[in-house]
């Protein structure tokens, strides 16, 4: 309808205006079913009318609001099917808009939040895409501008979640450098201090717990990576039990499943550390159960995939700890099938089920060890022929990796490595 009226009527702005407001609406809706090729022509459908708009109305604070959004929308799409240079020109258009809004509008809250918020997508982009400097700038600006928020309006309990979310992301970005690890604490500290507060507050609002957790679970992750085996695991206990509730009270959530999967993914790479093998394999077992319940729901959630890669990965070596060389194998060989031939893990499935002759070696006489190692070796290798279909190519790499080590000599390996060797893919 509104495609009609401005065909009729071009000079009526209005028109113009919901005609460009639906199209951002509809980008919405693609991009929430998972259809980007769509979801991106209607934001730029919506993005070209904005812009005429702000052309021909710069002062109308209205028309940069709404193209601000969809510019900021944009990005979203962009960052999630991986293109950070389109996401990172759409936050910037978004950014700049709001920035001339705020200049030349002062404390309006919806326009700061907004800015904070383009901020924050930014730097996690830049993150994504070790821009760490530039990352740290959008945090702080994020931060502060949410800061001045949460003091005018302390009561809203949207500005403090949001700046919660700010400080997690900046104590992600904090702990990736040991230098900067107590800053990582206390800034973690300040998003989980802000969180409870708000869990205090509205004790029924399921969101602010599952972001509890979160921040439990990160604060967890700042320990292990210190060494503080006994504080981490204290607190991914404690993220076990927020993640268990919000699994209880709302099943039908699959973020639930996966924030329940990660913690006690968690709490498995920490038992193995410790060497408690028994007690890391139990626990990796029932993370893998709740990451597939999660990507079940939703097939191709890269997240859900990671994770569950994650898990898998470190069950596959809880079970080569135990001389379970059998389990071992079988749990690598799902690997490629979670990031769907991806070379990198085929890869990394190859290795692990090569690695397995080793254990198989301790226990089995010579003429069982002769027919394990050539089951392993075909296995493997079968995952190593197929990571070069994929597109794998180190050779180099593969030399040097002494998981190879006890097939290296077989015939299959020798004809996986001339293939490399010989460029034939």
């Amino acid at each position: 309808m509104f495609k009609q009226l401005v065909s009729e009527f071009p000079d009526e702005s209005e028109y113009r205006q919901r005609l460009a407001g639906s199209q951002n609406f509809l980008g919405e809706l693609y991009r929430n079913r998972g259809d980007s090729a769509q979801a991106e022509e209607q934001y730029l459908h919506a993005q070209h009318r904005q812009r005429f708009l702000v052309k021909n109305a710069p002062r109308d604070s209205t028309y940069r609001q709404e193209l601000a959004r969809t510019s900021y929308n944009l990005g979203l799409l962009y960052l999630s099917i991986a293109r950070p240079e389109d996401a990172r020109n759409a936050y910037d258009n978004a950014i700049e808009e709001l920035q001339t809004l705020v200049e030349s509008q002062g404390s309006d809250e919806k326009n700061q939040q907004g800015l904070a918020r383009a901020y924050l997508n930014r730097g996690i982009l830049n993150r994504g895409t070790e821009r760490t400097k530039d990352a740290r700038e959008d945090y702080d600006r994020a931060i502060a501008l949410l800061n001045e928020l949460t003091e005018t309006s302390p009561t809203n309990a949207e500005y403090r979640l949001e700046l919660a979310t700010v400080f997690n992301n900046l104590g992600n970005l904090l702990l990736l450098d040991k230098t900067t690890r107590d800053e990582a604490e206390q800034v973690y500290r300040d998003g989980l201090t802000m969180v409870e507060s708000l869990t205090n507050d509205f004790p029924n609002v399921l969101l602010y717990r599952k972001d509890l957790a979160n921040s439990v679970n990160s604060l967890a992750a700042l320990y292990y990576y210190n060494s503080n085996l006994d504080a981490a695991e204290q607190m991914w206990q404690r993220s076990r039990g927020l993640s268990r509730a919000l699994v209880r009270d709302q099943p039908q959530v699959p973020e639930n499943h996966s924030l329940l999967g990660r913690t006690l993914g968690n709490l498995g790479t920490l038992m193995f550390k410790r060497d408690e093998y028994e007690a890391a394999r139990e626990l990796l077992t029932k993370a893998i159960d709740s990451q597939q319940r999660a990507l079940d729901s939703v097939p191709e959630h890269p997240e859900f995939q990671i994770f569950l890669r994650n898990s898998t990965w470190s069950l596959t070596e809880v079970h080569l700890a135990l001389k379970d060389h059998e389990s071992a194998a079988e749990t690598a060989e799902k690997l490629p099938d979670i990031l769907r031939d991806d070379p990198a893990e085929l890869y990394r499935a190859a290795s692990l089920v090569a690695k397995c002759v080793l254990p198989a070696a301790e226990t089995a006489n010579n003429e069982e060890l002769s027919a394990i190692q050539m089951d392993y070796a075909n296995r493997s290798t079968n995952l190593l022929a197929r990571a070069v279909d994929q597109g794998f190519s180190d050779v180099e790499k593969l030399d040097a990796d002494a998981a190879f080590a006890s097939i290296r000599e077989t015939e299959q390996y020798d004809a996986v490595r001339q293939r490399l060797a010989d460029g034939d893919r």
